[in-house]
């Protein structure tokens, strides 16, 4: 963690967080108090998602084996993350969903992702928490969509578009990478913006890397 004081980073207040494992994926609550993670080595630090609190310094493991933690941005308090779902054999038979409340120390189950869906990545609330977006690759040679389905749970709506990285805009729509997997053309590869439905779609820039807006 590293001060910015409005111009430039302050190096010499650099403050290291974590000492073990490999961690990536960081998400800073909305309060600023808990920075969540993933650990993904599997030994004598256990893998998973882990969470830290910045006052305290209390380092808490939340999940065994989940990942793409993303804090409710309203309460602050929520943490989504996802969680490989298997049978009592072990065999994988997609992702379940849990929220995990800091408060009460307890998690949430959502519900579970399954096929076509069998890739899915990058969990993240919207702005005003009502929905989850996330990235999802089929098993049916469809490619990678972008998906959401609503903070409480319920039934995924997957728009017709091949994506590879995508961000919540302030006001909720999508910013995205548009990308198929078929050869460069002037649209493919490019920035889009629409809404989380899929309405609206519209590029940013082309690949004559014309500025539209």
């Amino acid at each position: 963690m590293m001060p910015f004081d409005g111009e430039k980073f302050l190096e010499d207040q650099a403050e290291q967080l974590t000492f073990e494992g490999s961690n990536f994926r960081p998400a800073w609550s909305s309060d600023g108090q808990m920075i969540a993670f993933t650990q993904s080595i599997c030994g004598e630090v256990s893998c998973g998602v882990w969470m830290k609190n910045l006052q305290t310094g209390e380092l808490a493991q939340v999940s065994h084996y989940g990942s793409y933690a993303s804090w409710n941005p309203i309460n602050g308090k929520e943490l989504l993350y996802r969680q490989t779902a298997r049978e009592s054999d072990g065999k994988q038979f997609g992702d379940s969903l849990w929220v995990y409340s800091v408060q009460t120390n307890s998690r949430l189950y959502l519900g579970r992702i399954v096929s076509p869906n069998y890739s899915n990545r990058h969990f993240n609330y919207s702005p005003n928490g009502d929905l989850i977006g996330f990235t999802s690759q089929y098993d049916n040679g469809e490619g990678i969509k972008f998906c959401t389905l609503s903070s409480n749970g319920g039934e995924l709506n997957c728009p017709d578009i091949q994506i590879r990285e995508f961000s919540w805009s302030p006001k909720g729509q999508i910013v995205c990478l548009s990308f198929d997997g078929t050869p460069m053309s002037e649209t493919n590869g490019t920035l889009w913006v629409m809404e989380p439905s899929g309405d609206g779609q519209r590029p940013l820039i082309l690949n004559d890397y014309e500025l539209i807006e």
